[in-house]
């Protein structure tokens, strides 16, 4: 393991049926750890075939281990599944590119093609990350359990298709953007509201990422900071974040604001980079497919925390003058009729309601 003056060597690698493909560019370049993604089906009826890809990884998680080398497991995300290799892989490189400032090498050889096209993006997410594959030599191949493992044997060793390597290969890469974090906390958070049943309006959405200190925020903030100036302020969380009538004149001009930078800041990048996409005849925006790979990829409870159980819901719009809360079942405008001078902002509120 690395001291804290220098930075750890880490290598990422998927197993099925390669042993020297992994271990010999981990070995030759002394890393410090590798995480290995393999995965076998529960309850697989192909016992042969899960028995035959368990020896696999048993056999390069041993090989590695006795070469010093510290082993991370990654068993349960399917490797043929590419959302699920983009999720797996990102996760890794989050934690050690991005967190630990790990010297990361991605090697693209020995798992699935899905692996390797979901590592070969993420990688490109982050300019340090090296990405490689390794060079082989068929020995022969054939489907018949014993004749596969009498293939894979060298000296009455497991190696895989090949004993030795014929060299590594740098990949060329391009860099890509990683979509940037306060956007897509705040799609998470929407995408929770949206999939409930609570009213999916922008003002329940805007309340959320202000209270979760994401709204308009371009990085981390201290806690309650995101909450001055807004409509949230004005607020009163023991009553059911209604706003005291005292404060409506201030509350309608700040929501007002809030609904047109909403749009602006978050609703306008969403669709435009395809997330999310309004529904024909209507205001209203459904997740697009490609919003939900962002949502699985991106945005696992890990990093962003949020859930059905945390939003946040106002039960009436304004206090009692009394200060006591409204009955339920009384609308507002029976109890508390909203003066003539303040119709055209509510008209205009409800126009903005996304």
């Amino acid at each position: 393991m690395a001291n804290g003056i220098t930075r750890d060597k880490v290598m990422v690698a998927c197993v099925v049926g390669e042993v020297t493909l992994i271990t010999e560019p981990a070995i030759e370049n002394n890393v410090d750890r590798i995480h290995l993604i393999h995965y076998i089906k529960p309850g697989d009826k192909r016992e042969e075939r899960a028995r035959f890809y368990q020896r696999f990884y048993d056999a390069t998680a041993e090989e590695l281990a006795k070469a010093g080398i510290e082993v991370i497991e990654h068993s349960d995300a399917e490797t043929y599944n590419f959302r699920r290799m983009m999720s797996k892989v990102y996760e890794i490189l989050v934690e050690e590119a991005g967190q630990k400032k790990s010297l990361v090498h991605v090697n693209l050889s020995g798992g699935t093609n899905e692996y390797a096209a979901a590592a070969a993006i993420c990688s490109m997410m982050y300019k340090d990350v090296v990405v490689f594959t390794v060079g082989k030599g068929y020995d022969g191949r054939t489907t018949d359990y014993d004749q596969l493992m009498k293939n894979a044997m060298k000296d009455g060793k497991l190696v895989g298709s090949c004993s030795t390597i014929g060299g590594t290969y740098l990949v060329d890469k391009y860099p890509i953007d990683r979509p940037d974090d306060n956007l897509l906390k705040a799609f998470k958070i929407y995408s929770v509201i949206s999939q409930s049943d609570h009213r999916n309006s922008n003002t329940v959405v805007i309340r959320n990422l202000v209270l979760q200190n994401v709204w308009m925020a371009k990085g981390p903030m201290a806690e309650g900071a995101a909450i001055k100036g807004t409509s949230v302020e004005l607020e009163v969380p023991e009553r059911g974040y209604a706003c005291p009538q005292a404060r409506m004149a201030d509350y309608i001009s700040r929501q007002r604001g809030e609904a047109v930078q909403y749009y602006r800041v978050y609703i306008s990048q969403w669709e435009s980079r395809g997330w999310i996409a309004k529904n024909p005849g209507t205001k209203k925006y459904s997740i697009t497919d490609e919003g939900l790979t962002v949502l699985e990829v991106f945005c696992p409870e890990k990093f962003i925390s949020f859930g059905t159980g945390d939003i946040v819901i106002q039960s009436e719009k304004y206090c009692r003058k009394t200060g006591g809360r409204r009955r339920p079942g009384i609308p507002i405008s029976f109890r508390d009729p909203i003066p003539a001078q303040m119709v055209p902002m509510m008209q205009l509120i409800r126009a903005l309601d996304i």
